[in-house]
């Protein structure tokens, strides 16, 4: 009889485990994880049964799009975590006692920061967009992954770029080396 209630209880279990409840993020409280402008997750998944989520919004199934828009939102909030870091850099002001050479190097690696920071933030911008897409998963997938190969030339462009600053002096390699730091988090 215990075999066969365990066994009877696997689908219900896999009902928890793969169909998260989701909720919009104007219906989000503190205690739950909100995203950004899309719907995101609740923190406990929908219950068999018919029961709902943590949130009451009824269970949703989870499929390849909602995963692709959950990875969105979290690369999303990387990007924006790494732009909020290079406007932090570049808004450094110079040490006063810096070379008429150490002075161009400060001035060229702030532009090299400001530009960076506003390609990453025109991709996070695209792909909010992506993440609303209207239309089936096909729809939502295409959009999303339309933006997967200019997002990877992003990357390796900016790190072209930051390849022209090795020999830095030492204020300004600071600057960089924060700059860097914000630009290696984002995956």
């Amino acid at each position: 009889m215990t075999h066969q209630r365990s066994l009877f209880m696997i689908p219900a279990l896999v009902a928890v485990l793969v169909m998260p409840a989701f909720v919009p993020v104007s219906a989000t409280t503190e205690g739950q994880r909100g995203a950004g402008p899309i719907a995101a997750p609740a923190t406990r998944g929908a219950g068999a049964g018919g029961t709902r989520g943590r949130s009451g919004a009824p269970p949703t199934e989870k499929t390849p799009a909602t995963a692709a828009v959950t990875a969105a939102n979290e690369r999303i909030k990387k990007i924006n975590k790494a732009v909020a870091a290079l406007d932090k850099a570049a808004l450094r002001t110079a040490p006063k006692n810096l070379s008429e050479a150490d002075q161009q190097q400060w001035s060229a690696v702030g532009s090299w920061i400001v530009s960076a920071k506003g390609r990453y933030a025109a991709h996070a911008q695209a792909l909010t967009k992506a993440t609303h897409t209207v239309g089936d998963d096909m729809d939502v997938l295409g959009a999303i992954s339309a933006l997967d190969d200019p997002f990877l030339t992003l990357q390796d462009t900016v790190q072209q770029e930051a390849a022209k600053f090795t020999d830095l002096a030492k204020a300004a390699k600071s600057r960089y080396d924060a700059a860097m730091s914000a630009i290696s988090g984002i995956k």
